[in-house]
């Protein structure tokens, strides 16, 4: 690849090409390749980083643990994703405000 094919390189169309082949590291890549950096928290978004370091990993990279971090993040949100399908079909039941009740909660009854 030349320098000019490096700077119109589309990673995220790349990784959508490839989703069939990758699912899973295309999801993950999905994932993180659409956090902007400047939006990145520092320490509070590596909270979970004291459980992760102890004594007997202390020796991991900067790179290795937020490695890691990202991992567990990824699983964690695999095993609480909701589907938009469920969550379209149950916003049609939820009212807008509940009778009885105005937007400032006093009691209309």
């Amino acid at each position: 690849m030349g320098s000019k094919e490096i700077e119109n390189f589309d990673i995220l169309q790349w990784w959508k090409n490839k989703v069939n082949t990758y699912p899973v590291i295309a999801f993950m890549a999905r994932d993180l390749l659409i956090i902007q950096p400047s939006i990145i928290a520092s320490e509070s978004t590596f909270s979970l980083s004291c459980r992760i370091l102890n004594e007997r990993r202390s020796r991991l990279s900067d790179e290795s643990l937020e490695i890691c971090i990202c991992y567990k993040n990824h699983l964690d949100a695999m095993k609480r994703r909701q589907h938009v399908a469920s969550i379209k079909d149950s916003s049609s039941e939820v009212e807008d405000e509940p009778s009885g009740l105005n937007l400032a909660g006093e009691d209309q009854t």
